[in-house]
């Protein structure tokens, strides 16, 4: 599961004892409008898109794998790529896979049927799945409705791991270890988990289990970890902000991120230090999918974190408490967001009152104080857009509550709202900005 060389076709080929591989990249739907700068390490894919059993139905994902193949080259007649010098020739696929065991006739996955077993409901994957000969297109949609883990994150799974979704000759050992699980970088895949139901149901329950238990991994969901570039630790690597579950959870099935050499050539190879995997799982689904960042609808559910970014070019922070809006700033603006900076109380809390949030021009800022409230409106020009998130009072006794310190750039006129005492003093030291006192309080990050 923390393979490191797959990209968009890859074939696995044994020869004289030895693992090497033919790379084919296919061209992607919408070459012009990714770019590997718009890769985030911090965010691969947003929770609501990855843990999301109903994002296609059996017959949606049956028609997407014919998509993909449209001809299945069964009995190996195409080149193979690979050159049989004593013929002077080319030898066909047939002729190449009998030379490494792999003999026709291929069975593409659109077409691919097997046995499986019923699997009852844990706590991980919640839902029974029913056993019985399925396809699979039945068996990756059954899986992801049974763990509630995207069909579309599983299919970009299977494709970055084996490429068994646009492979028209695909060999056994695909279909044996069809995603990774169970297959480090440092030993032989684990025999138990061999075969294409096993694969894709226990690496969605994995992934279901990074979610459900993240105290028992090394990355988590809003933490800051470092991640490497390579399995090689020389490669070096950098600290990521980990903003969700679900990229915590690619992180943990392949703990590497891409490096600078592997995102400037987005679809072929970079360097000696590149890892490829969780840049293609984004890169695959942006091509196949979309957008991996969800957009903020009427209906977004706001969460009790209260996110801060900063735009360098505006000299000027932003705090919102929707994750999609947080991560959509920091994708389309200059806004970049920095991490939780603090969190709001619970519901049943006593002493909980808004906090508002004001408009003038491209300037926000927040306040619990009604006449300040008041007189920005009446008096500054400034909309009153609403109730932002959450605070406490002073008179709250939870003590876990802590002060939210303000202060003021008297050049760019805009404010920082922080609960670090250490970045209160830097901020103040510094000759454009003042200190104005607690605004409000909140719970620590």
């Amino acid at each position: 599961m923390v393979k490191n060389i797959s990209l968009l076709a890859l074939k696995l080929i044994i020869v004289a004892g030895l693992m090497v591989s033919t790379i084919t990249v296919a061209s992607p739907s919408n070459a012009d409008a990714l770019s590997g700068s718009s890769f985030k390490a911090g965010n691969i894919i947003d929770s609501s898109l990855f843990y999301r059993g109903d994002a296609m139905s059996a017959s949606q994902i049956q028609n997407f794998l014919k998509s993909k193949v449209s001809k299945c080259d069964t009995y190996g007649a195409k080149n193979s790529n690979h050159w049989y010098n004593a013929g002077n020739r080319y030898y066909t696929r047939a002729e190449w896979g009998n030379l490494n065991g792999n003999p026709p006739p291929y069975k593409c996955l659109k077409g691919y049927t097997q046995n499986t077993p019923s699997k009852s409901a844990d706590s991980f994957c919640t839902k029974n799945y029913s056993g019985g000969n399925k396809t699979s297109y039945q068996i990756i949609n059954d899986v992801a409705k049974a763990c509630s883990v995207s069909q579309k994150a599983l299919i970009v799974l299977i494709q970055k791991e084996q490429s068994l979704i646009t492979d028209d000759w695909p060999w056994a050992i695909q279909y044996r270890s069809a995603t990774g699980y169970g297959c480090p970088d440092t030993a032989p895949c684990d025999t138990d988990y061999y075969g294409f139901f096993n694969q894709v149901y226990n690496a969605a329950r994995q992934l279901r289990r990074y979610e459900k238990q993240p105290e028992l991994f090394n990355y988590r969901s809003k933490k800051t970890s470092y991640v490497q570039y390579n399995p090689n630790g020389s490669c070096g690597g950098s600290n990521v902000y980990i903003q969700n579950s679900a990229t915590a959870a690619l992180y943990n099935y392949t703990p590497y991120q891409p490096n600078n050499a592997a995102l400037n050539n987005l679809y072929g190879t970079g360097n000696n230090c590149s890892a490829y995997g969780n840049r293609n799982f984004w890169r695959i689904y942006n091509d196949w999918f979309g957008s991996t960042v969800a957009n903020c609808s009427n209906n977004a559910t706001p969460g009790r974190e209260v996110y801060r970014l900063f735009s360098t070019k505006k000299a000027r922070h932003y705090y919102t408490t929707f994750i999609c809006e947080a991560n959509s700033l920091d994708s389309k603006t200059s806004y970049k967001l920095e991490g939780v900076a603090f969190k709001q109380p619970e519901s049943t809390e006593s002493d909980r009152l808004g906090v508002y949030r004001l408009k003038k021009g491209k300037k926000w800022f927040w306040t619990m104080d009604i006449n300040e409230r008041n007189n920005l409106v009446n008096n500054h020009n400034y909309r009153l857009e609403g109730t932002s998130f959450i605070g406490l009072t002073k008179r709250s006794s939870n003590p876990n509550k802590l002060p939210v310190y303000r202060l003021f750039n008297s050049v760019t006129g805009g404010h920082l709202w922080t609960t670090s005492t250490r970045e209160r003093d830097r901020v103040d030291a510094q000759d454009a900005w003042r200190y104005e006192g607690i605004a409000y309080y909140m719970l620590g990050a």
